[in-house]
């Protein structure tokens, strides 16, 4: 019974660890994203792609490759709407994650801090947005 329950905490363990790595690797393309680095934002999904699928996060690693693709940062800040979907799911009830808002874009992200930094508009507008309740 013993070895049971123990299996069972490691294995709730190793998920809420693998969380933690893929929404960190998200981070990085927001990040990057809100920064305009289209070049880095790519990378970033790559490794986040990678992540997602060694955690058995298959939804976020196929929406994360289609940001690995695109020529423009509108066509990725496009793509990362449906990353940023599935890590908000992930992230929901974690403490440390924030879910925010952009009404100029209608689209949600998940950051690490309250100050705003909009993958969506970047630079332009940086602090565009409110963080959801």
């Amino acid at each position: 019974m013993l070895a049971v329950v123990m299996f069972g905490f490691a294995a709730t363990a190793s998920l809420a660890g693998g969380s933690s790595a893929v929404l960190d690797s998200y981070i990085k393309v927001s990040d990057a994203l809100a920064k305009d680095d289209l070049a880095a934002a790519k990378t970033a999904a790559a490794a986040l792609a990678d992540v997602s699928k060694t955690e058995k996060q298959d939804a976020i690693s196929t929406e994360a490759a289609k940001v690995t693709t695109p020529t423009s940062l509108g066509q990725a800040r496009k793509a990362f709407k449906a990353v940023s979907a599935e890590a908000i799911k992930l992230a929901s009830g974690k403490d440390g994650y924030h879910v925010m808002t952009c009404p100029m874009v209608n689209a949600d992200w998940v950051q690490t801090s309250t100050t705003i930094e909009n993958p969506y508009m970047g630079k332009a507008m940086l602090d565009c947005g409110t963080e959801k309740k």
